[in-house]
């Protein structure tokens, strides 16, 4: 009844054509201000723009930064299909609204309004935003659906992820300050920027993709990431290497490539992809190589829980001059996931490499292993997965100065991961992570036996 009262007694002055503003200021006494909010909300949401816009209207000649008022606004610009008014409008709604459902609603009109005006990238940010004010986890849901929809039929995608990490080895360096070979009797002293030094690593990733075209049965992108990585020490890494340049460990990475994706065979879910990039490297501020890279990546489920995938790769370097020559690496890897009837999945994966690289004693071969488990449902909020790997590397030609390594070097590896995503608590779609590391590496050189604890701590996209 007050709703159609007012939208009955509001029109009528506007056809008789009676001065807004003492129209707006009888309203506040005949009318609450609260109630003819409430209803202008109410109607913006059951699809009744005419009503939304005129009550909006002179609640917003009352207070123009009425944020309720705004997004009602907006709807009705919405619907008469003013997508750039409704974008401003909404956005001004959640900027000044105080309360989350109206920063919900705002949100999904300003997302909505940037789809219509043909502004993808916009339209997904608001989605996320949308997402963060969800009043409950069933809208938060429809959210997530909406956004991946979008992102399907968007051709343009980015995700970002940063972290930065204490560790007690950032250098890789050794545990002992004495190098011993098995088989040489001679003991070396290693230098102390040899040592392992504690600090900080800084990492980001940033990973952008462009899709070319698309049909039924394949899909082609354009792909692009920039990597950085910075090195600081702390006060005992200081201590220990007072005059080691931690600068010279930081690594910037930029790569180009185009992937090719394509259904195969006639069971559902089998693809085959083909990548080839170009990817330029720097270390210390100094470009170390520019490679070009290739792969291909098979997927396919054995049954309705198994799924196998195999992955082939190879890169060929051209290293900067004072670096060497050229370089060329390759690497084989399969893995099987199983998925439990309670949503926990377990992943094993398996590989092997090689790499020919300048100075023959770094030319290697090597075996790596990992087996992940994740849970089907966050453990306190949060997404767990835990995971541990090894690895055995041979370096057959391996000389330590003018000394020959007596049946080549070789390292291996263990190591194990507990990583969480604090999914529950989220902003415009990025989530908290950590992740603690545990890793030790025995080697017949001792220069290369090491070990780190390492705590990393970040953010990551979500969706």
């Amino acid at each position: 009844m007050l709703r159609r009262l007012l939208t009955a007694f509001l029109t009528a002055t506007a056809f008789l054509g009676l001065p807004p503003g003492p129209v707006a200021a009888q309203d506040t006494v005949a009318v609450p201000v609260d109630d003819a909010r409430r209803v202008a909300v109410e109607a913006a949401l059951a699809g009744d723009p005419a009503t939304a816009a005129v009550l909006a209207g002179h609640l917003l000649q009352i207070d123009p930064n009425d944020a309720q008022a705004l997004f009602a606004l907006s709807t009705a610009y919405l619907a008469t299909r003013r997508y750039d008014a409704a974008y401003e409008t909404g956005r001004k709604a959640f900027r000044l609204s105080g309360d989350s459902t109206t920063r919900y609603h705002a949100a999904r009109v300003a997302a909505i309004a940037a789809m219509g005006a043909e502004r993808p990238m916009q339209s997904q940010f608001w989605l996320r935003r949308a997402g963060d004010n969800a009043p409950s986890e069933a809208e938060r849901e429809k959210i997530r659906r909406q956004f991946s929809y979008l992102r399907y039929e968007t051709p343009f995608r980015f995700q970002f992820d940063a972290s930065i990490s204490p560790s007690s080895n950032v250098n890789s360096g050794a545990d002992s300050a004495y190098n011993v070979i098995e088989g040489v009797p001679l003991i070396g002293i290693l230098s102390p920027d040899a040592m392992a030094l504690s600090g900080f690593i800084a990492q980001s990733n940033l990973r952008l993709s462009y899709r070319l075209r698309r049909s039924e049965s394949s899909e082609t992108t354009l792909n692009g990431s920039y990597f950085v990585k910075r090195v600081w020490l702390d006060e005992d890494g200081k201590d220990t290497a007072p005059d080691f340049d931690a600068s010279r460990l930081g690594v910037t990475s930029a790569t180009l490539g185009v992937s090719h994706l394509m259904k195969v065979g006639r069971k559902p879910g089998t693809a085959l992809r083909f990548d080839a990039g170009l990817r330029d490297y720097w270390q210390g501020g100094d470009r170390i190589y520019t490679a070009l890279t290739g792969g291909v990546y098979y997927t396919r489920p054995l049954t309705d829980r198994l799924r196998f995938v195999g992955q082939f790769s190879i890169e060929q370097r051209d290293y900067a001059d004072d670096y060497g020559d050229e370089g060329l690496l390759g690497g084989i890897s399969t893995a099987l996931s199983y998925r439990f009837n309670n949503g926990s999945v377990v992943t094993a994966v398996a590989g092997y490499s090689v790499s020919d690289v300048p100075g023959d004693i770094f030319d290697s071969t090597g075996w790596n292993g990992r087996i992940s488990y994740s849970p089907g449902k966050p453990v306190f909020g949060v997404d767990l997965t835990a995971a541990v790997g090894v690895s055995m590397t041979d370096y057959a030609d391996y000389s330590m100065l003018i000394f020959p390594v007596p049946g080549g070097r070789q390292d291996e590896t263990v190591y194990f991961d507990l990583e969480g995503v604090f999914t529950q608590v989220e902003y415009a779609g990025f989530s908290p992570s950590v992740r603690l590391r545990r890793t030790i590496t025995e080697s017949n050189v001792s220069r290369y036996e090491m070990s780190e604890w390492s705590l990393a701590v970040g953010i990551r996209s979500n969706f």
